[in-house]
């Protein structure tokens, strides 16, 4: 990841993992099915008649006392939902991933996978909102993380987040997806925006622990540095020649800790490939941007001044985190000013001198 995000704690729609971690405590050792499974503050909804949550707790409940089952069984069940959760422990690999002992086939695990991944569906909402707000909980708690942490995409740098005012919001995506934890399918520290691109197109159902640790997005993430290189430049002479170009990602600081969580990054996110093909198709547009406003001749000496000055806009971007692309581009101008006397990037500001003589 390029940056972390910060997480927002204090929104009730936090509350629903407290919710399911308390049903799943309290009936070690509690066989009579009631609201005193749960907070308090959820036995109103519970006993709700439209919400239909209880009739699959109580499923669950029962199963958990079938022939067979044990307060042995039941504590281990909790102990794999409290260890499954604590999400950057699992990332940072100082915690193993825990041993499944539920058969998720089989009558008991199906009505566990039930409760996890429809929490919301029956529920009246109005509990998750803040005071008397009428929006929509979770379409609120977006726009607090937007306005939080802005809206270029951490993943990857070149993906923005749907506009907080339009009819439709980016997906809280599973981190740890529900189909390999499904036991953290509540928690919102496992539920992290990312840009439909990534989520959807590149990480989907990739198992981002699949190589033992990862980056965890609400934590410090060591900074990353961006390294342009070209295999073989651009004809000038042949718009069809996007040559062929070559981008690293690499830790700005040596770290043997966080080298594996880059890798994994790349492996799920595909972000050299994805940064590589930006370069390839906008690089002679980003030098357009160049020379595009300057009106007079172009000497050497001011083309470097320029791209220079699109190298500093691009990062002050980068900072500011509402307009994608930059840290790319940033990286594209510092490869074009160490190589700014080759035949490719001169073509630009010849180009540019010949309009207007």
């Amino acid at each position: 990841m390029f940056f972390r995000l910060q997480a927002i704690a204090d929104h009730p729609c936090c509350n629903m993992q407290d919710v399911v971690e308390a049903f799943f405590r309290n009936s070690i050792d509690q066989p009579h099915f009631s609201v005193n499974l749960f907070p308090e503050w959820f036995h109103s909804t519970l006993e709700d008649r439209r919400c239909t949550l209880n009739v699959a707790f109580r499923r669950v409940h029962e199963l958990l006392y079938a022939d067979g089952m044990n307060e042995g069984c039941r504590r281990q069940i909790y102990v794999q939902f409290e260890s499954t959760n604590r999400i950057q422990e699992l990332c940072d690999g100082t915690l193993p991933v825990p041993i499944n002992v539920i058969v998720w086939e089989s009558d008991l695990g199906k009505s566990i996978d039930t409760i996890m991944s429809r929490l919301y569906e029956s529920l009246d909402l109005v509990i998750f909102r803040r005071g008397d707000e009428i929006v929509n909980p979770t379409k609120e708690l977006y726009s607090e993380f937007i306005k939080l942490n802005k809206y270029v995409c951490p993943f990857c740098g070149l993906g923005r987040y749907k506009n907080v005012h339009g009819s439709r919001r980016e997906d809280f995506d599973h981190y740890l997806h529900k189909s390999d934890y499904p036991l953290a399918a509540a928690n919102m520290r496992n539920l992290v925006p990312s840009c439909g691109i990534c989520n959807q197109d590149y990480k989907g159902f990739k198992d981002v622990l699949a190589d033992g640790t990862a980056f965890y997005p609400y934590a410090d993430i060591p900074e990353v540095s961006i390294h342009v290189t070209c295999v073989h430049f651009p004809s000038p002479a042949n718009f069809n020649d996007k040559g062929q170009w070559s981008v690293e990602v690499a830790l700005a600081i040596p770290d043997a800790t966080a080298e594996p969580k880059l890798q994994a990054w790349d492996r799920v996110y595909e972000i050299k490939k994805r940064l590589k093909d930006e370069v390839r198709e906008f690089c002679e547009e980003w030098m357009n941007e160049v020379t595009h406003k300057c009106t007079g001749l172009i000497d050497p000496g001011k083309y470097v001044e320029l791209i220079s000055s699109a190298r500093e806009e691009a990062s002050d971007a980068a900072v500011r985190r509402m307009e994608p692309g930059q840290l790319i581009r940033r990286a594209f101008y510092d490869f074009a000013l160490n190589n700014v006397t080759r035949p490719f990037f001169e073509s630009f500001r010849v180009s540019k001198n010949a309009t207007i003589n």
